[in-house]
Formats: structure tokens, C-alpha cells, sequence
């Protein structure tokens, strides 16, 4: 499973994985596994994501594939 782009993108910011979560009212743990690539990021997980940190193209930050993006398509 690839890598997300997550932890780049927190890195370039400043952020940790405890600021993310905190943020967001989930664990380390979690972010942890999504950064390495254990984990895909929840519906849940990218609507609060993009919400909190006012992202756009939240999908591509988190380098889902195109089967991914359909299943994400309607995340919002």
C-alpha cells in the first residue's frame, strides 16, 4: 500500500501526528497507520480533515487511487 503524503504535508506546517489528532478527535495510532500506509483514511476522517485544515483536493493529499476516489467521491 503506498504512502500517504500526509506526513509532508503535516511536516511543512509544523504539525505532529498528536496535533492531527487532537484536531481531528482521533489517535496517533491511527494517523501513524494512515502515514505509513496500514490504513486508508475514513470518509469520516477526510470530511473532518478537510473541515479543520480547510484543505481542497484532500483526496489527492492522501494519494488514493482512482478505484478510491469513487468510493470517495461523494465523501462531503
Amino acid at each position: 500500500m503506498k504512502r500517504f503524503k500526509l506526513r509532508a504535508w503535516r511536516a511543512r506546517r509544523g504539525l505532529t501526528q498528536t496535533d492531527i489528532a487532537k484536531a481531528l478527535g482521533t489517535t496517533t495510532s491511527y494517523i501513524c497507520l494512515i502515514e505509513i500506509g496500514k490504513k486508508k483514511p475514513s470518509q469520516k476522517f477526510l470530511n473532518n480533515f478537510e473541515k479543520m485544515f480547510k484543505t481542497k483536493n484532500t483526496l489527492r493529499l492522501f494519494d488514493l487511487e482512482e478505484s478510491d476516489k469513487e468510493k470517495y467521491e461523494n465523501y462531503k
